[in-house]
């Protein structure tokens, strides 16, 4: 299937009205990754290397908390919100906002605490002040993702699209501001993120009409609805978040919180292909899953792997783009700081190669609702990762935590292959008339 045949499998797998609303929800998703990437950039060209590494870190536990609230509020919201009549849905929304409300600050409030014990050691330092901070980033960010998706649960994605457009204006306005008069710091970037994602959140709930509800017995069901779909899901965001986390800590132990900062400060320069690969992928799965409605399976498996030789090779290009210019690359984004670590470029350029090849494979594989292979292969990827990492960066610094990742992907890639090809097979057979 080439190129031209996958716009065509797009127009006759989804009307034009679901085309334009994918497209709005990838655009959003890709206006809020943006705000995190020039955050992300703007500060690790202001601070230190440490001190942009405390940030990282502080970042990382931040993810964490938005993978818990992902499993315990919104996926099961945009579950069970849809399919609510309208009426129904506005009390539902509300009692979820309630849950939301009291799920972050609980989070906060575990940082401060946190932060608090840390001070009476009298071991604390200046990275005190940032982790502080990371408490009402939780709150912006939580916020943020909460009006975002209660858009979504309503079936009204350009709504949320506009009000992160709002937020979007916000951030990098405060992050001009305290750059402007050289207060830019890892501290003052949570509060910025904080403020732009608590105020466009309050704006958007009330254009939404979403208000907190009184009902003890709506209250009571949004809990155990929640509860039982998403606590499961708990183990799985541990994995997926120590596939993708975990090297930054243990680099900050071995290398410290400075190598922490270079790490970031190179995977920054791949955000955009990931940025570009997961928007793809959010426009391609309902295709796919469509496809997997045909008889035969002959059409999803040219569309998967039409996905990978169209992903593929646009990476690839753009990796070695980069390792070839990388002295220009590091002086846009960094003027010139960080460039001694470029010799990690090839390790996360050939992870990314991976993630683009296999991504077909992998959407056809959730398109054919097999949960309990996909739930096997990200526990497997970040067990790899687990029992990788810290020998691997024990021995070489940086570049073990690096191949620890990319090991992972070396590991868990084949799979999304092997397990795709066993439910097609599985699929023509259940199919195949008697």
């Amino acid at each position: 299937m080439t190129q031209p045949s996958l716009v065509a499998a797009i127009k006759a797998s989804l009307p034009l009205g679901r085309i334009r609303s994918i497209s709005t929800t990838v655009v959003d998703q890709g206006m809020v990754s943006a705000g995190t990437f020039v955050a992300n950039i703007v500060l690790a060209r202001s601070v230190l290397p440490r001190d942009y590494g405390v940030f990282v870190l502080s970042y990382s536990v931040i993810n964490f908390c938005t993978e818990l609230q992902n499993a315990l509020l919104l996926e099961p919201m945009m579950v069970f919100g849809p399919a609510k009549r309208k009426e129904a849905q506005a009390g539902y929304l509300g009692a979820v906002a309630k849950l939301q409300a009291v799920f972050m600050m609980a989070l906060a409030l575990l940082v401060w605490l946190g932060c608090l014990a840390w001070y009476l050691s009298g071991r604390a330092g200046p990275a005190l002040g940032t982790v502080a901070m990371m408490g009402f980033g939780v709150l912006g960010i939580q916020a943020r993702e909460f009006t975002r998706k209660a858009f979504y649960t309503a079936l009204a994605p350009e709504a949320a699209l506009r009000n992160d457009a709002l937020y979007l204006v916000v951030l990098l306005a405060g992050l001009w501001v305290t750059a402007a008069t050289g207060h830019l710091s890892g501290a003052t970037t949570f509060a910025v993120m904080a403020v732009a994602g608590l105020l466009t959140s309050v704006i958007g709930l009330a254009r939404a009409g979403v208000r907190w509800t009184r009902d003890p017995t709506a209250q009571r069901a949004a809990v155990l609805s929640h509860w039982a779909y998403g606590r499961w899901m708990i183990g799985v965001t541990a994995a997926r978040w120590s596939a993708n986390e975990l090297y930054f800590f243990v680099a900050a132990i071995f290398v410290g919180t400075a190598g922490t900062g270079a790490l970031k400060a190179v995977q920054n320069v791949f955000a955009p292909v990931a940025m570009f690969v997961t928007g793809l992928g959010n426009l391609f799965l309902p295709v796919a899953s469509r496809l997997a409605q045909d008889p035969s399976i002959t059409r999803l498996n040219r569309f998967s792997l039409a996905v990978g030789a169209l992903l593929a090779p646009m990476v690839t290009a753009y990796v070695i783009a980069v390792m070839l210019g990388s002295e220009q690359v590091f002086g846009v984004l960094y003027k010139g700081q960080y460039e001694e670590f470029a010799y990690l470029l090839p390790l996360l350029g050939i992870g990314q190669v991976l993630v683009a090849a296999f991504q077909g494979p992998a959407l056809g594989l959730r398109a054919l609702d097999r949960p309990r292979a996909v739930f096997f292969i990200t526990t497997i990827s970040a067990s790899v990762t687990v029992l990788a990492v810290v020998p691997l960066t024990a021995r070489w610094g940086l570049a073990g935590a690096v191949s620890a990742m990319l090991l992972s992907l070396l590991v868990g890639s084949p799979l999304w292959a092997m397990h795709y090809l066993r439910a097609a097979r599985e699929r023509t057979a259940s199919v195949r008339p008697i």
